[in-house]
Protein backbone atom coordinates (compact mmCIF):
# COMPACT_ATOMS: atom_id res chain seq x y z
CA UNK A 1 0.00 0.00 0.00
CA UNK A 2 1.38 3.40 -0.91
CA UNK A 3 1.00 6.47 1.30
CA UNK A 4 -1.10 9.36 0.01
CA UNK A 5 0.74 12.04 -1.95
CA UNK A 6 2.33 14.82 0.08
CA UNK A 7 0.04 17.77 0.74
CA UNK A 8 -3.21 15.82 0.81
CA UNK A 9 -5.23 15.37 3.96
CA UNK A 10 -6.92 12.10 4.72
CA UNK A 11 -10.02 12.35 6.89
CA UNK A 12 -9.67 10.46 10.14
CA UNK A 13 -13.27 10.74 11.27
CA UNK A 14 -16.50 11.62 9.58
CA UNK A 15 -17.96 15.06 10.22
CA UNK A 16 -20.64 14.89 12.94
CA UNK A 17 -24.14 15.61 11.78
CA UNK A 18 -25.04 19.21 12.58
CA UNK A 19 -28.07 19.76 14.77
CA UNK A 20 -30.06 22.81 13.79
CA UNK A 21 -32.18 24.96 16.06
CA UNK A 22 -34.88 25.57 13.46
CA UNK A 23 -37.48 23.24 12.01
CA UNK A 24 -36.57 24.21 8.46
CA UNK A 25 -32.83 23.77 8.91
CA UNK A 26 -30.18 26.43 8.52
CA UNK A 27 -31.58 27.82 5.29
CA UNK A 28 -35.15 29.06 5.01
CA UNK A 29 -37.05 28.58 1.79
CA UNK A 30 -38.51 31.60 0.01
CA UNK A 31 -41.98 30.49 1.18
CA UNK A 32 -40.82 30.49 4.83
CA UNK A 33 -39.23 33.92 4.44
CA UNK A 34 -42.41 35.40 2.95
CA UNK A 35 -44.60 33.82 5.66
CA UNK A 36 -42.31 35.15 8.39
CA UNK A 37 -42.35 38.64 6.86
CA UNK A 38 -46.16 38.58 6.69
CA UNK A 39 -46.48 37.41 10.31
CA UNK A 40 -44.18 40.22 11.46
CA UNK A 41 -45.33 43.11 9.26
CA UNK A 42 -49.14 42.66 9.15
CA UNK A 43 -49.79 42.88 12.93
CA UNK A 44 -47.45 45.86 13.18
CA UNK A 45 -49.28 47.66 10.36
CA UNK A 46 -52.65 46.80 11.94
CA UNK A 47 -51.64 48.37 15.25
CA UNK A 48 -50.15 51.40 13.46
CA UNK A 49 -53.45 51.87 11.58
CA UNK A 50 -55.65 51.28 14.64
CA UNK A 51 -53.99 53.85 16.90
CA UNK A 52 -54.99 56.97 14.90
CA UNK A 53 -58.50 55.58 14.38
CA UNK A 54 -58.99 54.79 18.08
CA UNK A 55 -57.25 57.87 19.50
CA UNK A 56 -59.63 60.09 21.43
CA UNK A 57 -62.32 57.41 21.45
CA UNK A 58 -61.36 54.41 23.52
CA UNK A 59 -57.57 54.99 23.40
CA UNK A 60 -55.89 57.80 25.33
CA UNK A 61 -52.84 58.79 27.35
CA UNK A 62 -53.84 56.61 30.29
CA UNK A 63 -53.80 53.56 28.03
CA UNK A 64 -50.35 54.44 26.74
CA UNK A 65 -49.07 54.94 30.30
CA UNK A 66 -50.45 51.54 31.35
CA UNK A 67 -48.89 49.95 28.26
CA UNK A 68 -45.49 51.52 28.99
CA UNK A 69 -45.64 50.45 32.64
CA UNK A 70 -46.60 46.88 31.80
CA UNK A 71 -43.91 46.72 29.10
CA UNK A 72 -41.33 47.84 31.66
CA UNK A 73 -42.59 45.42 34.32
CA UNK A 74 -42.79 42.33 32.10
CA UNK A 75 -39.53 43.16 30.32
CA UNK A 76 -37.72 43.38 33.63
CA UNK A 77 -39.51 40.23 34.79
CA UNK A 78 -37.81 38.38 31.94
CA UNK A 79 -34.39 40.07 32.03
CA UNK A 80 -33.92 40.60 35.78
CA UNK A 81 -36.12 37.72 36.98
CA UNK A 82 -36.14 34.80 34.57
CA UNK A 83 -32.71 35.45 33.07
CA UNK A 84 -30.42 36.89 35.75
CA UNK A 85 -32.08 35.51 38.89
CA UNK A 86 -33.52 32.14 37.97
CA UNK A 87 -31.21 31.09 35.11
CA UNK A 88 -27.82 32.40 36.22
CA UNK A 89 -28.46 33.00 39.95
CA UNK A 90 -26.66 36.36 39.66
CA UNK A 91 -27.99 37.59 42.99
CA UNK A 92 -29.71 36.20 46.09
CA UNK A 93 -32.92 38.06 46.96
CA UNK A 94 -35.42 37.21 49.66
CA UNK A 95 -38.51 35.10 48.92
CA UNK A 96 -40.82 38.09 48.29
CA UNK A 97 -38.53 39.44 45.56
CA UNK A 98 -38.28 35.98 43.94
CA UNK A 99 -42.08 35.70 43.89
CA UNK A 100 -42.41 39.23 42.49
CA UNK A 101 -39.98 38.55 39.61
CA UNK A 102 -41.55 35.15 38.89
CA UNK A 103 -44.99 36.77 38.56
CA UNK A 104 -43.66 39.71 36.52
CA UNK A 105 -41.85 37.37 34.13
CA UNK A 106 -44.89 35.10 33.81
CA UNK A 107 -46.96 38.12 32.79
CA UNK A 108 -44.79 38.36 29.65
CA UNK A 109 -46.46 35.14 28.41
CA UNK A 110 -43.21 33.30 27.73
CA UNK A 111 -44.21 30.17 29.58
CA UNK A 112 -43.48 28.85 33.06
CA UNK A 113 -40.27 29.86 34.82
CA UNK A 114 -38.90 26.33 34.90
CA UNK A 115 -39.31 25.77 31.14
CA UNK A 116 -37.87 29.20 30.30
CA UNK A 117 -34.82 28.55 32.48
CA UNK A 118 -34.32 25.04 31.08
CA UNK A 119 -34.54 26.27 27.47
CA UNK A 120 -32.13 29.11 28.15
CA UNK A 121 -29.60 26.92 29.92
CA UNK A 122 -29.82 24.39 27.08
CA UNK A 123 -28.79 26.91 24.41
CA UNK A 124 -26.47 29.01 26.54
Amino acid sequence: MTPPPTGTVTPTTAEPELVTATWGGDVQSRKEQVALAVFIVVPFLAVAAAVPVAWGGWLGWTDLAIMAGMYWLTGHGITVGFHRLFTHKSYKPNRAVKVFWAIAGSMAIQGPVIRWVADHRKHH
